[in-house]
């Protein structure tokens, strides 16, 4: 999925929200967009590249994790930090989905759930 089908698909479901959180709502997505967009980049150079790397110090040698890969998995967890921070906006009804298109309604669903 692209940025730009990853931005409509969330902000499709923003009607949902109660108006006053709309604007965190907004900031999230945006901030989502952005992490989800540096996330697919670093997993592409984990899949070339490697997530671990030698590390030589005079006679002795090690593999370790390599910066990439901590920095993905920090900011993986950050994702889904603001994932359950824009989660946790979505009013609680069942039927507050009833208007979406089948691919919206899977999130917004998602999102209401408990």
């Amino acid at each position: 999925m692209n940025k730009t089908e990853y931005t409509d698909k969330l902000k499709e479901t923003l009607y949902i929200i109660p108006e006053e959180h709309q604007h965190i709502a907004e900031e999230l997505i945006e901030e989502l967009v952005f992490m989800r967009e540096v996330l697919d980049n670093v997993k592409q150079e984990l899949i070339n590249e490697g997530a671990t790397s030698m590390f030589v110090n005079g006679a002795q040698s090690n593999t370790r994790q390599t910066p990439e890969f901590k920095s993905y998995m920090d900011l993986s967890n950050r994702y889904k930090q603001y994932l359950g921070e824009l989660k946790n906006l979505y009013p609680k009804s069942e039927n507050a989905t009833d208007e979406l298109t089948p691919e919206a309604q899977l999130l917004a669903e998602f999102m209401t759930s408990n």
